[in-house]
């Protein structure tokens, strides 16, 4: 699985090349976010509607990993597991990232995260056959 870092990831077109490279069902998306700063307005490139649209024309899932991360959740635009939970502000931290298109996360809160897309009706479990 692809790990597309917007540190490296600067076009649309290194995005494309990606998923022609790889043909993903999902790939890491990073938002990099300097402590102290305030949270990341827009997701970067990763979360563009253009890059949306070119996950989901790929069938593409968009992982986003909100971990603690020693505290300040730097690969997740400031919006991950620490505000999310600590603080409450749960739509300022997850909600954000779902409406942003995060199909995928990856946190050190599963049950609590469970909760929360389960109570807004986000979560789309697998089918069973």
């Amino acid at each position: 699985m692809p790990i597309l870092d917007d540190r490296k990831i600067t076009k649309l077109a290194d995005l494309a090349a990606a998923y022609d490279a790889f043909s993903p069902e999902a790939v890491e998306v990073l938002n990099r976010w300097e402590p102290g700063t305030p949270m990341t307005v827009d997701g970067g490139l990763n979360f563009t509607p253009e890059a949306r649209a070119l996950a989901y024309a790929n069938d593409t899932h968009l992982w986003i990993n909100v971990l603690f991360q020693g505290g300040d959740a730097n690969i997740s635009g400031g919006r991950g597991d620490p505000i999310a939970v600590g603080p409450g502000l749960t739509e300022e931290g997850w909600g954000y990232w779902v409406e942003n298109g995060a199909t995928i996360f990856q946190t050190d809160e599963p049950e609590a995260l469970i909760t929360y897309l389960d109570a807004k009706g986000y979560r789309k479990p697998y089918a069973n056959d």
